[in-house]
């Protein structure tokens, strides 16, 4: 039995697949950067943080209804973008919890204080 030889693309082919390869690379590197930029702005994290109070990362989606799914696919985007925000700016992630806890504890020390 002959063995059937596997050509080689084209070199047509392997230039438009190249192209196409280069044009993703430039594509996820602007992307990247625009997080970068978003995330480098106090607005752009208090932002981030609104987004994922309104996509429920926290919360459960378990419903026990048809809400189930919704509420799945709004956290599922906000899990998205916190893997991106970890890949691109580690740093901003640390900095955003550290902005939260501190908004935490000034909140918090309010209470105590209308309380005495």
């Amino acid at each position: 039995m002959e063995e059937e030889l596997v050509k080689e693309p084209p070199l047509a082919d392997k230039q438009r697949i190249g192209r196409k390869e280069s044009q993703a690379r430039l594509e996820q590197k602007i992307a990247d950067d625009d997080l970068r930029w978003v995330l480098s702005t106090e607005q752009g994290r208090r932002f981030i943080k609104r987004l994922e109070l309104k996509c429920g990362e926290r919360r459960s989606s378990m419903m026990g209804n048809e809400w189930t799914n919704f509420y799945e696919g709004e956290r599922n985007i906000y899990l998205w973008l916190r893997t991106e925000m970890e890949r691109v700016a580690p740093q901003a992630v640390v900095t955003m919890i550290n902005e939260t806890l501190k908004k935490m504890v000034r909140e918090s020390n309010e209470i105590a204080e209308q309380q005495i």
